[in-house]
């Protein structure tokens, strides 16, 4: 299995990142992490490119519910892109997205 690796995709004011690798359980707390500072930085958009990604666990997906709820009915969002296929079909079950 591959480590989940986070990259930013863009200028440092621009919270763009693009992921590769699998989200386990190290992985998981990674991208909590990498959240929480977007929101310390008062980031209005998070973008999370998942192309790269082939498979999310369970606290992956806890990570991102946790997120998106904190978010909901603010002006503030977090934009997922490049899911495809049975991950997307897992963070669609899930209710993160």
């Amino acid at each position: 299995m591959k480590k989940l690796r986070l990259e930013r995709a863009g200028a440092k004011d621009e919270f763009r990142f693009s992921l590769g690798g699998i989200v386990d359980g190290p992985g998981a707390r990674a991208l909590d992490q990498l959240l929480l500072q977007c929101l310390a930085r008062d980031a209005r958009e998070v973008h999370l490119d998942f192309d790269g990604v082939g498979e999310i666990s369970a606290l992956g997906l806890s990570v991102l519910q946790r997120h998106a709820r904190a978010y909901e009915g603010t002006a503030r969002r977090i934009v997922v892109h490049g899911v495809r296929g049975s991950l997307r079909d897992s963070l669609l079950g899930s209710g993160s997205l």
